[in-house]
């Protein structure tokens, strides 16, 4: 099985021998934790974009991997990585050519926002919100939409600023299907007025998946509120339509025979 090193970069193309040799003690399997923490560290604090985005992919791939129960070493340097993912932001997009890969634009943003979306806070808002609007690449887009979902997260403040930009996303016709669905999914903790004003809209004008993306987390929010508008829109939806169109009928369903 090959051993993740990044997402979207490569550590041939460190600039210094010093980086090379931190990239190689950290991947290799004679090193012992100490030696890996050290050189992630190394990796981490220095002024390289691919050393820096190859600290942050490795912290946001382990971190992914807590779900079945290990543990992510790399949070003591928290501080680290969110001080250098928001000077990593501010910087302009760097693309990345991968052999027989589509080039990834704005790759240091997308490793730098996978930081976020773990580590983010409030304040990181403005950050997020000007690439959301300049993005193209899925990439950063997704990373971006994970970030914005953590910073919003809990937060009763608005933000018009960053609720446009992913407005802007879902209602818009001419982007993947895909992309404007993973956009609802930012606004998933975040329980202002103005996002269910967003996802009712986008539960009535928008097609599938992304209308049943919108349905689900008004659902989530207050089903008996939207329940006739739920199960409006879901007459709409063929009988295979998949998750989570599926789930809300299933509570559609649940809500009547439990009134019986």
């Amino acid at each position: 099985m090959n051993q993740f090193k990044s997402y979207y970069w490569t550590p041939q193309g460190l600039e210094t021998k010093s980086l090379r040799r931190a990239c190689q003690q950290f991947f290799s399997s004679s090193s012992t934790r100490e030696q890996k923490l050290d050189s992630f560290k190394r990796l981490l604090e220095s002024d390289s974009v691919i050393a820096q985005g190859i600290a942050f992919d490795q912290f946001f791939y382990v971190e992914s991997l807590t779900r079945f129960g290990s543990s992510n070493p790399y949070w003591q340097y928290s501080e680290q990585l969110l001080r250098k993912a928001r000077e990593q932001l501010k910087n302009p997009p760097v693309t990345v050519d991968k052999s027989k890969e589509k080039a990834i634009v704005g790759a240091n943003h997308a490793s730098a926002l996978g930081v976020l979306a773990h580590l983010g806070q409030e304040r990181d808002i403005s950050l997020i919100e000007p690439i959301l609007r300049s993005a193209c690449d899925s990439s950063v887009l997704d990373m971006g939409f994970g970030a914005a979902e953590q910073c919003l997260r809990d937060t009763e403040n608005p933000y018009p600023e960053i609720i446009a930009a992913l407005s802007q996303i879902i209602f818009a016709e001419e982007r993947d299907l895909d992309i404007r669905a993973a956009a609802i999914r930012a606004f998933s903790g975040y329980m202002v007025p103005e996002v269910e004003e967003v996802l009712v809209k986008a539960t009535k004008q928008c097609p599938l998946p992304v209308s049943a993306h919108a349905a689900w987390l008004l659902s989530a929010r207050n089903f008996q509120k939207h329940l006739a508008l739920l199960e409006e829109i879901s007459k709409a939806w063929p009988d295979d339509a998949m998750y989570p169109a599926s789930e809300i009928c299933e509570l559609i369903k649940s809500s009547y025979q439990s009134q019986t």
